[in-house]
């Protein structure tokens, strides 16, 4: 099951939306695309600070609803959601690398995209802080691994076209990248904080 990031459709049953449609509409769609990117980063940083100072009774209602007809794994749905966006990134710079520059909506959409990413890395960091070994559990059996592949991988490329230009396509690169891949490494700081056994290896 999944959770509906809607801010007026909180049905767990409905598939978990990507925020991200095609980058190649990006010029003719404008604002439309990642419209609800304020709201996404909203979402996530309620969740993370709902977290905070390892706040175990939340962060394992997060991964199950006791006493609820129906549980809903918040943790699996973040990772879920988080793969869809790394598709997406992925899709704008393959779209966009054999471009001269990006267009202006695309530089915007690229920034949301990226800042929504940031925050969700720091949302799932929070998740498992304390440590949660439950919910470092259901981020081990997630497909994490797979979102987090995909964003290197992207990252590579990116550098790879950092250090064969210096045009504007390079420095928006240059300037999103960076960030975001020093806060996916956070994600997997605290998994050492476990004493019985190292859960994400």
């Amino acid at each position: 099951m999944k959770l509906a990031l809607h801010p007026f459709a909180w049905t767990p049953l409905e598939p978990l939306t990507p925020i991200l449609t095609q980058w190649s509409l990006w010029s003719a769609v404008g604002e439309k695309v990642m419209a609800d990117d304020e709201f996404t980063c909203d979402l996530f940083r309620f969740l993370q600070l709902l977290c905070e100072g390892h706040n175990n009774d939340f962060q394992n209602y997060l991964r199950t609803q006791t006493g609820s007809t129906t549980t809903i794994n918040i943790i699996i749905c973040t990772v879920d959601y988080l793969l869809r966006l790394q598709e997406s990134i992925s899709d704008f710079y393959w779209y966009y690398s054999g471009k001269e520059i990006i267009d202006e909506p695309g530089k915007r959409n690229f920034s949301k995209a990226m800042t929504v990413a940031k925050q969700v890395f720091n949302s799932l960091t929070e998740y498992i802080q304390g440590p949660c070994t439950g919910n470092q559990q259901s981020l081990a059996h997630s497909r994490l691994w797979d979102a987090v592949v995909g964003f290197l991988h992207v990252f590579a490329h990116m550098m790879m076209k950092l250090a064969q230009c210096s045009t504007i396509t390079c420095d928006i690169i240059g300037q999103q990248a960076p960030t975001l891949q020093h806060t996916l490494g956070h994600v997997f700081l605290p998994a050492p904080c476990n004493n019985e056994a190292t859960v994400l290896r």
